[in-house]
């Protein structure tokens, strides 16, 4: 059991960061993560049913019921093979996550510091390519020569906007965004639980390496995590303070000195026509996504228009926007889950995941037990997944279903820890 369970971290962990790869540049009629990813299901079942102890999540069960009744009986007309295939995807990347955060619910802790330690990697790897595009040796920034499917390959003034083994920065400062969160953690609070995530060279290289990416949303997902963290942690008046004059003045300084940051504020308030031939695609991508997602919702308000079917709306509505389109960018709803979510599962998509987040939040409180660590991967999660929607649509990202797993099982753990003290403290009294 001991190999299986190395096996099932690696093949995990190596799901989480191998979607640059993609088919290894059209290498393979496949991608490197659905196998990975159907090989980790695959184990895990396997192994659970000789176990005897196969046990399903009767939240994401509900959820894929009621994702299967919006989509099939009420939106038909649109059910299709690649709606089918979405519906698979979902049962198989949920699945295998979920039972692989359940088999390690009890030391959390270890699953996020493995993580840390993939994310650390990427972002040297990162550095490596900013000097080779500083020095213009092009073998240590054009990934596109060791499989990598990029994008497209981006500066901001003079620097690379690194992308590491990603397919682009902004992917790259999503997968990121669990480091960085510990990383700023690190200095914001000096509790023993925090030190316990990451050291302070460890998490000076992740945020750096997320300062490097020279991405808006990334950027933004850092002044969400640092907001969230005064909030919700004890930090004293005169250190929040101090952090939000910092910030503000981080972001001016952005917004003025930054060329890519400046474009794309500037792009998001360009007229609709001029944006088509805008040169910030992503603002494109963004916006005329978030108009069609719109119509679709007004047309479709209870239960949207079915899993995977926002293309059907964009070419519908599409027109009414925009003339001469030369790019149907992001067409599937991949833009931002804020703008899939209310285009293909309409009220009742929206209701679940809001009672997702409150349903499984750990409330922190001074008077009553906590596990700290627990509360910070809860904290993580949520913040990963509320951060990374903004710029990322994609169901069946394997870092979505992973920090959804990690949300879920750090709060029943918890309430298990809870539940577990009050009994001793009960024994004790009698």
């Amino acid at each position: 059991m001991y190999k299986i369970s190395k096996l099932t971290d690696f093949l995990a962990l190596v799901g989480l960061f191998c979607g640059g790869l993609y088919t290894l540049g059209g290498v393979l009629p496949f991608a490197v993560t659905q196998v990975v990813i159907i090989m980790l299901f695959i184990l895990i079942l396997t192994k659970n049913l000789l176990l005897n102890k196969v046990i399903l999540s009767k939240f994401l069960t509900f959820v894929l019921g009621v994702v299967v009744i919006t989509s099939f009986c009420f939106n038909h007309q649109y059910f299709d093979n690649e709606s089918l295939q979405s519906l698979i995807g979902l049962v198989i990347y949920f699945s295998a996550y979920y039972w692989y955060v359940q088999d390690n619910k009890d030391n959390l802790l270890r699953l996020v510091r493995s993580y840390i330690f993939f994310c650390t990697a990427i972002s040297v790897i990162g550095f490596i390519q900013e000097f080779g595009w500083l020095t213009g040796i092009e073998y240590l920034y054009d990934f596109s020569h060791y499989a990598v499917e990029v994008n497209n390959i981006t500066t901001s003034g003079m620097f690379l906007r690194i992308y590491s083994i990603t397919s682009e920065p902004a992917h790259l400062a999503f997968v990121l965004l669990p480091a960085v969160y510990f990383s700023l953690l690190r200095f914001i609070n000096k509790s023993n639980e925090v030190a316990q995530f990451i050291s302070k060279p460890v998490a000076i290289i992740n945020i750096a390496a997320m300062l490097m990416t020279f991405s808006l949303v990334g950027y933004l997902s850092i002044v969400i995590i640092v907001a969230f963290i005064l909030t919700a942690t004890r930090v004293g008046f005169l250190k929040s303070l101090i952090t939000v004059v910092i910030g503000i003045a981080v972001v001016i300084s952005s917004y003025m000195y930054i060329p890519n940051i400046n474009l794309k504020v500037a792009s998001l308030f360009v007229d609709r026509q001029n944006l088509v031939t805008s040169s910030n695609l992503s603002s494109f991508a963004l916006i005329s996504n978030m108009l069609v997602a719109k119509d679709s919702f007004i047309d479709s308000p209870l239960s949207g228009t079915g899993i995977n079917t926002h293309r059907y709306s964009y070419d519908k509505y599409i027109g009414k926007y925009f003339r001469n389109i030369l790019f149907e960018l992001n067409k599937t709803g991949d833009a931002s889950m804020y703008i899939r979510i209310p285009s293909e599962l309409g009220i009742i998509g929206i209701f679940l995941v809001l009672f997702l987040f409150i349903r499984f939040k750990i409330k922190f409180k001074l008077n009553s037990y906590c596990n700290l660590q627990l509360y910070f991967i809860n904290q993580m999660a949520l913040i990963s997944i509320l951060a990374g929607a903004i710029r990322n649509g994609n169901y069946l990202d394997p870092l979505f279903v992973f920090l959804i797993a990690l949300y879920i099982y750090s709060y029943n753990t918890n309430k298990y820890q809870l539940k577990r003290q009050i009994s001793v403290c009960a024994g004790i009294k009698q």
